[in-house]
């Protein structure tokens, strides 16, 4: 008997290669630029009138009597009226002592004080901590005050982006095939 031909089927597989690569993004941002003007603080002064110091001591003065002269000679005879009614108001009293001619030796008492009266003349000012007058005017300034100012340019840089994509590779390194083969066929018959 003859032996059944066979067919014969060949299949080679497809056969796919893959190759991945991964993506990556590098972000990078460079540091803000800052500049700055700066104006300083500018105080202007202005003196207007300059402090005055008076010192008063003509009483103090007039106290040691060192007051001068001439003072003394003012001073005098700005007290004369009163001096004068001081004396006319002495005699009016020793004329009415007088007059008392029952009291008996008012004449004899009237010589005997008169050499010790007072002299009614006041020559210097009386003593106190209050006689130099001290006065001070201060000066006057007028000023103006410039603020100080500070301003800011800030100069922003924008980030810088770097992006490698992922690749995919895909590729065929066996096709698949099928192969039949038939059988022999013997023409010979």
């Amino acid at each position: 008997m003859s032996p059944i031909p066979h067919i014969q089927i060949n299949r080679t597989p497809l056969i796919m290669e893959y190759k991945t690569t991964p993506g990556k993004i590098e972000m990078e941002q460079p540091h803000a630029q800052i500049t700055y003007n700066h104006k300083p603080v500018h105080v202007d002064l202005q003196v207007v009138s300059e402090g005055k110091l008076t010192i008063n001591q003509d009483r103090a003065w007039d106290a040691t009597s060192l007051g001068g002269v001439t003072y003394h000679t003012n001073h005098i005879y700005s007290q004369s009226k009163q001096v004068v009614m001081q004396a006319l108001a002495r005699i009016v009293a020793d004329g009415n002592r007088m007059a008392q001619v029952t009291r008996g030796t008012v004449i004899h008492e009237l010589h005997e004080s008169e050499p010790l009266k007072e002299i009614p003349y006041i020559y210097t000012a009386d003593a106190s901590i209050d006689n130099v007058n001290i006065e001070y005017q201060r000066k006057e300034i007028e000023f103006t005050v410039d603020p100080a100012q500070l301003s800011f340019d800030v100069q922003v840089n924008p980030p810088r982006f770097q992006i490698v994509y992922p690749k995919f590779d895909a590729y065929v390194k066996q096709h698949n095939n099928v192969e039949i083969v038939p059988p022999a066929i013997d023409v010979k018959w």
